[in-house]
Order: C-alpha cells, then structure tokens, then sequence
C-alpha cells in the first residue's frame, strides 16, 4: 500500500512539472526538463523518542543543512545554524564556537558536521578535496579548549572517494577520540592508512557513541535499566519508576 501511493504521488508531481512555466521554457531552450522528483527513505511517520530518551543525556547539534536541522528537530535537540561559506576555516572556527556554547547552555553531548568534504570527494578531483581537508583542519584548533571539559572525537559518517566514478564506499574513515581520560596509543597522525595501528580497531557505527560515553564514565552497564527507556549512557535526571501501592 505504501509503495503504491507513494508511486501516484510521484506520477503527480511528474505531471505537475512537465507544465511549470520553467520547464516549459527549458525544452523552448532545448533543455530537459526536471520532471523528476527523488525520494529518499520514504517511510510512515511513526512516534520517535527524543535524544534525551534514547541516550540519556541532553543532546545538542551544530547545522549546516536541512537534513541535519530536520533531524535535530525531531529528536528535540538544541540547535545552532550555520550556514557554510567560501571560507571553510573560519565556518570550522564558528561551529566549534557554537559547539562551546551548547555545552555551556547544558548539553551534554554534541553534533557537528560538515557537508564540505563530500561535496569536495563528489567532484572527483583529489586536490579540491585535499585543500577543503587542509582549510577545514585549520579552523579545528578550537577542540583543543574544550579537552578539559569534554571528550572530543573527530571521524566521517562515510567514505567519499575523490576519484573513479563510485559516490561513497564502505572503507572505515579516520576515527580520534580524545579527553582527559583516554588512553593514548602510537598513532600520531590523522588518516585512514594510520589509523590502522589504533587501540580502537575497526569501530561499527553503533557503538561510537558507547565508546565515547565510556571515556566520558557515562556508560549504562548491560541490565542496568535506571529510566523507563534503555538509555546508552547513565541518564542525568532519570523519571522515578511508578508503583502500585
């Protein structure tokens, strides 16, 4: 039943756009027109718990697009928008500052991302993706001031080779954790060929986040169960458990 309505709803915005007035002037131009409207994830809205819920502690976000600002939204997170521009180093250096001022304002964890060098790997040109690589790393310097108060660690959600044909791989990416109370290893610089010689190994995505709230000391032991939901870290302020009397 899903796939099929969502396939009249395609059909409608098909039929929509083949008569929008900029269409009708790109095939005068003798241009295609963009008839097309791609879907990503489509799904039935269900009721999802806050981050707060999930994990335990108050989450926080730094965005730069609307995926992430719709995300952060719907799991109630606290948000500051940033919106890139040609000058990576300095929008690094606001978003770090943005980071500083969440967890000043009470989160206890936060997001940042940046689009910049995916869309650098998307070109196909290793050299642009090199130079978004060396602007965006010199607006990092800010992570070192918040070591004494937080676990900072710097990866990627996926691969983006800079070239070939292919869009994003499977390799692992470059994965740091650092803070107070991390052990260190031999590894001294930032890549996926050092990386290799980590104490972490190859970390799945699920558990980057128990990895970081262990060096946090924030970890929920396997049973401990101290809020209603199955938190990944200690909860903060857990809700009392209701009895019967």
């Amino acid at each position: 039943a899903l796939a099929s309505r969502t396939n009249q709803f395609l059909l409608a915005v098909h039929h929509a756009l083949a008569i929008h007035p900029a269409n009708t002037a790109r095939v005068a131009a003798g241009r295609q027109p963009i008839n097309v409207l791609t879907t990503k994830w489509p799904g039935v809205r269900r009721e999802i718990p806050t981050f707060l819920q999930q994990v335990g502690l108050a989450g926080g976000a730094v965005t730069g697009t609307r995926l992430y600002r719709g995300l952060v939204k719907l799991l109630d997170m606290a948000q500051i928008d940033t919106r890139p521009g040609d000058d990576l180093a300095a929008h690094m250096t606001f978003s770090v500052d943005g980071a500083r001022q969440l967890i000043n304002d009470g989160a206890q964890f936060v997001h940042l991302h940046t689009k910049a060098t995916d869309e650098a790997g998307h070109t196909k040109d290793p050299y642009a993706k090199r130079d978004v690589i060396e602007a965006i790393d010199t607006g990092l310097d800010g992570l070192l001031t918040l070591l004494d108060t937080a676990v900072v660690c710097v990866t990627g959600d996926h691969a983006t080779p800079s070239s070939q044909s292919v869009l994003h791989t499977a390799d692992p990416t470059p994965f740091v954790v650092a803070g107070a109370h991390v052990r260190a290893d031999t590894v001294t610089r930032f890549g996926e060929t050092f990386m290799h010689g980590g104490r972490f190994g190859r970390v799945a995505a699920t558990d980057v986040l128990p990895v970081l709230l262990e060096a946090a000391n924030r970890p929920a032991f396997f049973g401990h169960r101290p809020s209603a939901f199955n938190t990944l870290a200690l909860p903060t302020d857990p809700a009392p458990f209701q009895f019967d009397r």
